[in-house]
């Protein structure tokens, strides 16, 4: 077969693909590609040429500087303005804080995301907080929770730094349509220092030590008349088109819902950053931002690309150091059975999809074409109840042989036999879910007041609290205690844990920071006594 030039074959069809020249800093190192959306070689061999002439045509023009340094100059002071005029109505809204404790946690947040934003707007999307960062920080008088404060605002705002657009527009504030893509994330790095620049102006400790005069007044019609100049139009009706606006508004009135019905948010949280995080690589995977720009072939493209990733990635440093288009090419050398993601996720991402194109539509917004994503889920060819392999007899007797269940040599070496029982979450958690068929983080994340043993039937209660939601509303329910737990002594561990105050049934699981749950902690632990 003839070879094409910057023309092959993706999956199905045939793509066109290309580096781009090394002529500006934010070129180096990347590609355009693009779905020919055929499967016949004839076809993309006629297609092919004309994408590659169209690409020369087109490519000097992306070469020329559309703004100067002047004008950056004038964005960062709009930039600036801007984020005082909302610090400022901010502020004038919030409630005053009920402890000398309260008004340093809002202090020191301030200084943390002032910092993260100075970080990413000259490292870039990856930067993460260095040996020598911290050792500034704590000379600032940072301590290690204030700089957790730094690392997650980096996480938060790095997750949108190559997806939103510089905020405010630079169109509006320039006066200019004659702004690249480029531009734009040039001007994302001025964007992020103007943001940073507004926080330390108004440093909560330096306001309180500045005269009257250099106190800046708040007025509520002049911030109004500013974010009116300073925001650009809507591209739908009053509502934002952004995908990741749509996934906040959906997110502030699923918590809304929660709160009205005095449900647990937990569930909620983790349902709402599994969905953000979709949502972002659904946008690099495609390149469109927002929901009006959408066609049935970006998802088409979509399905096509998570069915080209390997089944396993992101899991380490280096694999998040590097693009979605890369970790495709790297599973070009793998199996063919460690590559795809399971139906049941790439179901489950167009479900996440689906929930933001509801919202949008609720809002009055509308993609460029009706969309279909029922054509797009797949269906699997493999029975449900041989998807994940199950332990078997001889597993589990040799997992309850292990040294955790019958004493341990020590804590410094859990896997050697001794006489050091530790009655703990490791302890318990499997035995529960063996003999009840209760969920991981049901378990785990369960309170002690939903222990009812001494009712004529001792029983779990499973119902939502404040460490965990439910998967379903089906799954509240009541499960019988298995004798053998109780001669195992459990009734005597959780008398233990109420008379010490406790209100966790495994206290040692609960998560010190964002994102992680009772039943990741219990993971790690389990996941060596395998």
């Amino acid at each position: 077969m003839a070879r094409l030039n910057h023309t092959m074959r993706r999956g199905a069809v045939y793509v066109w693909r290309r580096r781009l020249p090394a002529g500006h800093p934010s070129y180096t190192g990347k590609y355009v590609q693009i779905s020919l959306q055929t499967k016949d070689f004839s076809t993309a061999q006629l297609l092919g040429p004309l994408v590659n002439t169209a690409f020369n045509d087109i490519i000097k023009s992306m070469l020329i500087e559309a703004i100067t340094l002047e004008d950056v100059k004038t964005y960062l002071d709009s930039v600036v303005q801007t984020h005082l005029a909302q610090i400022d109505a901010a502020r004038w809204a919030e409630a005053p804080p009920e402890s000398s404790r309260e008004w340093r946690e809002r202090w020191m947040q301030d200084r943390a995301h002032a910092y993260a934003l100075r970080l990413l707007s000259s490292r870039g999307p990856h930067a993460e907080l260095l040996p020598e960062d911290m050792d500034h920080l704590r000379a600032q008088g940072f301590q290690p929770g204030d700089m957790a404060l730094v690392a997650a605002a980096l996480f938060k705002f790095s997750e949108e730094y190559w997806v939103k657009n510089a905020y405010p527009d630079p169109r509006v504030t320039l006066t200019t349509n004659q702004i690249t893509q480029q531009d734009h994330e040039r001007l994302r790095s001025t964007a992020l220092t103007g943001a940073a620049m507004a926080l330390e102006q108004r440093d909560r400790r330096a306001l309180e030590s500045a005269p009257m005069s250099a106190a800046p007044p708040f007025r509520p019609q002049s911030t109004q008349a500013t974010q009116r100049k300073q925001e650009p139009a809507p591209t739908a009706g009053r509502f934002s088109a952004a995908m990741l606006d749509v996934v906040d508004r959906l997110d502030e009135e699923e918590k809304s819902a929660l709160s009205k019905n005095g449900k647990s948010p937990k569930s909620q949280k983790d349902t709402a950053r599994q969905r953000r995080r979709v949502i972002l690589q659904f946008c690099e995977f495609t390149g469109k931002r927002d929901i009006i720009e959408l066609k049935s072939e970006d998802l088409s493209y979509y399905v096509d690309c998570l069915t080209r990733l390997p089944k396993i990635y992101n899991k380490s440093a280096k694999d998040r150091q590097i693009s979605l288009e890369q970790l495709m090419e790297r599973s070009d050398d793998l199996p063919p059975e460690e590559v795809g993601l399971s139906c049941t996720t790439i179901n489950r991402n167009l479900s996440f999809i689906s929930a933001i194109l509801r919202k949008a539509r609720k809002d009055g917004i509308r993609p460029f074409e009706p969309l279909e994503l029922d054509l797009y889920r797949q269906k699997s060819t493999t029975e449900a109840r041989a998807q994940r392999p199950a332990f078997t007899w001889q597993d589990i007797e040799s997992i309850f042989k292990h040294p955790t269940f019958h004493g341990r040599q020590s804590a410094a070496r859990p896997h050697n036999p001794g006489n050091e029982l530790v009655k703990d979450a490791l302890y318990w958690a499997p035995f529960i879910a063996a003999l009840s068929g209760a969920r991981r983080e049901e378990i785990c994340g369960m309170k002690l007041n939903e222990i009812h043993l001494d009712a004529d039937i001792p029983h779990f209660e499973i119902t939502p609290n404040e460490n965990r939601g439910l998967k379903t509303p089906q799954s509240r329910r009541l499960v019988p205690v298995h004798s053998s737990l109780l001669q195992q002594g459990l009734s005597e561990y959780c008398h233990g844990l109420r008379r010490s105050g406790e209100t966790d049934l495994f206290p040692d699981l609960r998560p010190t920071s964002e994102g992680v749950s009772f039943g990741d902690n219990l993971h790690y632990r389990w996941r060596e006594l395998l």
